[in-house]
């Protein structure tokens, strides 16, 4: 990559993060679109289905789409992921 496009990365990295800050967001990430680290624990879970009565959990589709993002968004690089605390008290 060059410069320019790192610096285009950025500015649209800010742009994103401060339009989820105006949204009420008070948390915002970017992240790489790949398998989280911990899929293998994930998995082993399904396996010993300790997901229950929440079957939708181990659907093939589903895994699928944990070990390979491209599965839901062909194309996919990265990803937005906003929070938000809400307190209650």
């Amino acid at each position: 990559m060059t410069l320019y496009d790192w610096t285009m990365m950025d500015d649209l990295t800010t742009a994103l993060k401060e339009k989820a800050k105006a949204l009420g967001f008070n948390m915002v990430g970017i992240v790489p679109a790949v398998p989280g680290k911990r899929l293998d624990a994930y998995l082993r879970w399904i396996d010993h289905e300790y997901h229950g009565l929440m079957g939708y959990m181990a659907r093939p589709d589903r895994i699928e789409r944990r070990q390979h993002l491209p599965a839901i968004l062909p194309g996919v690089q990265s990803l937005v992921c906003v929070g938000l605390d809400y307190h209650t008290a």
